[in-house]
């Protein structure tokens, strides 16, 4: 594609595909190989054959490529997400070359882990060649002190107005709440009291910023974020504790990255309708959330066109029955509907398809 073409925002609806039927002609007309494998990847719906499908996957690999310090998500040809993942340097030299190529100018967000990317003016001036259409950054980090946030914040264009954060080591993120931000997702963190309270004094000094929250062990410290936050999106889903600490635990949409990682390209019409398999360890989902679920290893939750599912992961599991509204649950996939009761390990858990209606 050459510089001066100007491609359509990536669609948010099937509608949107139509203005990129539309591009794909035009370049194809002007000769652009990249219109044809626009064209194809339009092409691909839910009756498409394996043979194309293979196909399909074997022209992205050849024309969705970066390199080796970076890895990318992809739809319709165009860069959707960057992650830094190499040395330093020489990620931050590709991160700029590749933020030149045309295919890159509506990239949506932008991932990097570690603490030495927020630090030099390399990664200042590679801040700087982010196009309009990038509004997230997402820090993967386990060093999160006052210092490191006022850093970033100073760094940071002002375009970049949501900030998602995936601490490690059950770091505080409050130093990165900030009115710099329109939303800052924490849904890599497990709410503690503790860590609530440190949220709350962050939010009193603020008027603007709000939070997506996404794993609660105590449902109480809820009352301390109420206004100013939201259990996930509209497209999240939720388990809730029902007795003990009143744990919750959401399901949010998974990451791009990992179904590209799990089923190669996905196709824009996958993407908008969320066509691929999505499943969610009920070890992981659970931890740090709950002690009563000693077995959660053992058992994943999935979301197959919108259907929900639960189901064991090996045969012979030495626990207590696990069921669904009284309905054991095995190797075969039990359904969940709103408000499903579930019995893990002899704790009662709620299902909740919105995970949104859990706040006020």
């Amino acid at each position: 594609m050459k510089a001066a073409e100007v491609t359509p925002g990536f669609p948010r609806s099937l509608q949107d595909l139509d203005a990129w039927h539309v591009f794909a002609d035009q370049l194809i007309e002007r000769g652009d190989k990249l219109g044809a494998y626009i064209a194809a990847e339009l092409s691909l719906g839910p009756h498409s054959s394996r043979e194309q499908s293979v196909a399909f996957q074997k022209r992205a690999q050849r024309v969705c490529s970066v390199p080796g310090t970076l890895s990318a998500t992809w739809m319709l040809g165009h860069v959707r997400g960057l992650t830094l993942i190499g040395q330093e340097g020489r990620a931050l030299t590709d991160l700029r070359s590749v933020l030149e190529v045309p295919t890159s100018q509506n990239l949506e967000q932008l991932s990097v882990g570690g603490r030495s990317y927020i630090q030099g003016r390399r990664w200042a001036a590679a801040l700087r060649q982010l196009p309009p259409s990038c509004r997230r950054c997402e820090i993967l980090t386990s060093y999160m002190n006052a210092d490191v946030a006022q850093r970033l914040l100073e760094l940071l264009p002002s375009q970049l107005d949501v900030l998602r954060l995936t601490p490690r080591h059950g770091m505080n993120p409050a130093p990165f709440i900030s009115d710099r931000f329109e939303w800052v997702d924490l849904r890599g963190s497990v709410i503690t009291p503790e860590l609530a309270s440190a949220i709350s004094v962050a939010l009193a000094a603020t008027s603007r910023v709000r939070l997506l929250i996404g794993r609660v062990r105590h449902r109480s410290v809820l009352g301390e974020l109420l206004g100013r936050s939201s259990l996930g999106t509209e497209e999240d889903a939720a388990l809730v504790e029902e007795g003990g600490t009143g744990g919750m635990a959401l399901l949010p949409r998974v990451p791009l990255e990992i179904l590209q990682s799990q089923f190669g390209f996905v196709t824009a019409r996958d993407q908008l309708l969320r066509g691929q398999v999505e499943t969610w360890g009920l070890d992981r989902l659970l931890s740090n959330v709950t002690n009563t679920v000693r077995w959660a290893g053992d058992a994943v939750l999935s979301r197959v066109a919108g259907a929900w599912s639960i189901r064991a992961t090996r045969e012979g599991i030495e626990v207590p029955a696990m069921s669904v509204d009284g309905v054991a649950v095995g190797i075969e996939a039990v359904p969940l509907v709103e408000g499903s009761r579930l019995m893990l390990d002899g704790q009662p858990w709620r299902f909740v398809r919105q995970a949104g209606a859990l706040l006020p």
